[in-house]
């Protein structure tokens, strides 16, 4: 019988960040991927009809509280989404 394994922490949070954004902007799509220039961090890419600035102000001070409490660097990347097609840009 296989046992379940709990979510990483930087698990947790990833989907913490992601939630802040879709109780604001429903139509945001995620991909989550490790930071391309580091293999610390973790980079949630986020693609969504909001301005930049929607996304930044909904998750940029619990971004700092993770990396200064936890050591965690988990970054969030607004990306526009076509809105004629729903595809990221």
């Amino acid at each position: 019988m296989a046992i379940a394994k709990a979510p990483s922490k930087a698990s947790r949070y990833v989907e913490e960040l992601k939630s802040l954004i879709t109780d604001r902007l429903p139509d945001a799509q995620f991909l989550v991927t490790r930071m391309p220039d580091t293999r610390k961090g973790i980079a949630i890419w986020t693609y969504t009809s909001g301005e930049y600035e929607d996304v930044e102000n909904l998750v940029t001070e619990r971004e700092f509280e993770i990396m200064i409490d936890e050591g965690l660097f988990i970054y969030v990347l607004p990306m526009p989404l076509d809105m004629s097609n729903g595809k990221h840009v």
